[in-house]
């Protein structure tokens, strides 16, 4: 009996951190990572080259 109630708690466990209630901050699909200074840099540089196209004549 009681190995089974361990056994259950550790899959409980595992399904709990799998759906984002770890303890850690690992990225999952209910905590989606935050942008961070590179994406940002990107974006950034996206925006450039997109005007740059419209603003010069071809």
């Amino acid at each position: 009996m009681t190995v089974s109630i361990l056994n259950r708690a550790r899959y409980v466990t595992e399904a709990m951190q799998s759906r984002g209630f770890a303890s850690t901050p690992r990225p999952t699909c209910y905590r989606p990572p935050r942008p961070g200074r590179r994406d940002l840099l990107l974006l950034v540089a996206l925006g450039i080259v997109c005007l740059a196209t419209l603003l010069i004549p071809a």
